[in-house]
């Protein structure tokens, strides 16, 4: 059975150097602290990959897409963004790919792995429908991907993709998991029909010392802990 944990990145497994909001440079990453958090990141990445699961991380890069109005242009490049996500592998060498979107549409996604850059394209996969949001529209319409093909988080592209590269789609996909700290990552994983695990409680799960969980459920007991019940 392949088994595969997906990871949101900026606030699941790294912050910032800086102590900004947002990444300042390629190399304002660190390993997420706080609560012996860098010690539970590691310790957790480490559990999974010694029971052979792969991991990937899973982003969105909205500040590729964002314009700074004091500048006029995107707060981050695509190039940017590529160096950020090669620079966490390094510091977070468990994870074997990073997959980030760049655009508020869902329409692209780059993996970034050792074995160097891939970009996918589904802009061509846009159909009309109703208008629902902020995007510009045709006549009460515009065009959209659903979110199965959806690269951005809550849409399920990236994780389709991921589950697809890496063998764990169809029946293997009870044992693929999400991690994140937003509800645009449980919707996402609830969009690609994959479990999902607060990423605190993941965590937690893994910082030194005894501990107490209630209300766990089988699912989350088994992928915690390993234990069938």
């Amino acid at each position: 059975m392949t088994k595969l944990l997906l990871c949101d990145v900026d606030g699941t497994l790294t912050e910032t150097v800086s102590g900004a909001t947002f990444k300042q440079n390629p190399r304002d990453v660190k390993v997420m602290e706080g609560v012996e958090a860098v010690e539970a990141v590691e310790a957790a990445l480490n559990w999974y990959r010694d029971r052979d699961w792969h991991i990937v991380g899973i982003s969105n890069q909205g500040g590729c897409a964002a314009i700074d109005q004091k500048t006029g242009k995107p707060f981050k490049t695509i190039e940017d963004a590529i160096a950020e996500m090669a620079y966490t592998l390094e510091l977070l060498p468990q994870l074997q790919a990073i997959y980030f979107c760049p655009d508020f549409k869902g329409y692209f996604c780059y993996k970034v792995s050792k074995d160097g850059i891939t970009k996918y394209d589904h802009s061509q996969k846009a159909v009309l429908l109703p208008y629902a949001n902020y995007d510009s529209s045709v006549d009460g319409y515009e065009w959209k991907l659903d979110e199965q093909l959806n690269f951005r988080k809550p849409g399920a592209g990236m994780i389709n993709l991921a589950l697809k590269e890496f063998d764990c789609d169809g029946l293997n996909m009870e044992a693929a998991w999400m991690v994140g700290d937003r509800e645009e990552d449980k919707e996402a994983a609830s969009n690609a029909l994959i479990h999902f695990c607060p990423a605190d409680l993941w965590r937690s799960r893994f910082t030194k010392g005894i501990k107490e969980f209630t209300g766990l459920n089988r699912d989350l007991i088994w992928f915690l802990e390993g234990v069938e019940i």
